[in-house]
């Protein structure tokens, strides 16, 4: 059995609670709620993607041609 401090909620669970605590809070619809929810998770996925690339890239520069960080946004 899991215990409490064991317990890890999958990206659904979370997405799911977090979309029907924004319905109370924001009057928000649950579909609007889960796409502001998906938004955010892209975008932190975007940032530890760029951020492995770019560790990756500066442990080996110097031995191995590396193409531009294809998760770095350019500023707006």
């Amino acid at each position: 059995m899991t215990t409490q401090s064991e317990y890890t909620p999958t990206t659904d669970q979370v997405r799911s609670f977090w979309s029907t605590m924004q319905t109370h809070e924001h009057d928000w619809s649950i579909p609007a709620a889960q796409a502001i929810f998906d938004r955010w998770l892209a975008e932190h996925d975007r940032q530890v993607a760029e951020a492995a690339w770019t560790e990756g890239q500066d442990s080996c520069s110097d031995q191995y041609p590396w193409e531009d960080n294809p998760y770095r946004k350019e500023p707006e």
